[in-house]
């Protein structure tokens, strides 16, 4: 609601952004009120104040891995809706992106399979470690794009736009490093605590790294719409502004 509400504020060339938060609501909502269900028929409270597992109930966190491979696309493309690069770069970026996303969230799925390796008698860590080391690969492409395009975007960012953009990059190396911190936890720390503390990392995480993401992202789009708008827009057509060079972009006239 929030995002459709302020989606007046933005001019119509940033307005996907926007358009796009919203659906990750959406699809986080659903993923959460999942989880939330599953919670719920998965354990049962104790007069200790602890949560029991029921007798033939599981609880799985693959229904995250599949909201995440919808939202992780599709929130590393909102950036490049709202910052000024020329259409072959973002293009470029967000073929990688994509590729990139992907790639990490399937491999640390495939990790989740493997998490209790060592753990229970008679199996193995070795594949867990193997399968999120390869996500960890893919986790450090995404960052080094991201902080390419970030810094590319802000050379003709106005100044106050800079500044968010330097708080998105900040907040997306904490939140998604947590997802990082909650996949590995049962490895290094195998307990009901764990995976209760998981849950909370997990969501803290969904929370920070799209609603506040989203929103930081609907800001620069608003500075930019008023601060570049009508006949004192200096870019009405990026692609002649920003054309794509071996280091990114360059500024033309």
């Amino acid at each position: 609601m929030y995002f459709l509400a302020t989606i007046r504020f933005i001019q119509p060339r940033f307005r996907l952004s926007t358009i796009l938060s919203a659906v990750v609501m959406v699809s986080a909502m659903l993923i959460l009120f999942r989880q939330s269900l599953d919670w719920d028929t998965a354990f049962r409270a104790t007069e200790a104040g602890e949560y029991a597992r029921k007798d033939g109930q599981l609880f799985s966190n693959g229904y995250r891995y599949m909201n995440w491979s919808i939202d992780v696309p599709v929130l590393l493309v909102q950036m490049l809706i709202v910052l000024p690069l020329a259409p072959k770069v973002k293009l470029n970026r967000a073929i990688q992106f994509i590729v990139a996303g992907l790639g990490m969230i399937w491999t640390s799925w495939a990790a989740q399979f493997y998490e209790t390796g060592g753990i229970v008698q008679g199996t193995s860590a070795t594949p867990f470690w193997v399968w999120y080391a390869i996500s960890w690969a893919f986790y450090v492409w995404i960052l080094a794009i991201v902080i390419r395009t970030v810094r590319d975007g802000n050379r003709a960012l106005p100044a106050k736009a800079k500044k968010v953009m330097n708080g998105i990059l900040a907040l997306l190396l904490v939140s998604w490093t947590a997802y990082a911190v909650a996949i590995v936890l049962p490895q290094v720390w195998w307990s009901a605590g764990s995976g209760v503390a998981r849950q909370y990392i997990f969501t803290g995480a969904d929370i920070a790294s799209k609603a506040i993401y989203g929103v930081l992202l609907g800001w620069v789009a608003t500075i930019r719409s008023t601060t570049e708008s009508g006949v004192n827009d200096p870019y009405p057509n990026e692609m002649a502004v920003l054309t794509p060079t071996k280091d990114g972009i360059s500024e033309g006239g």
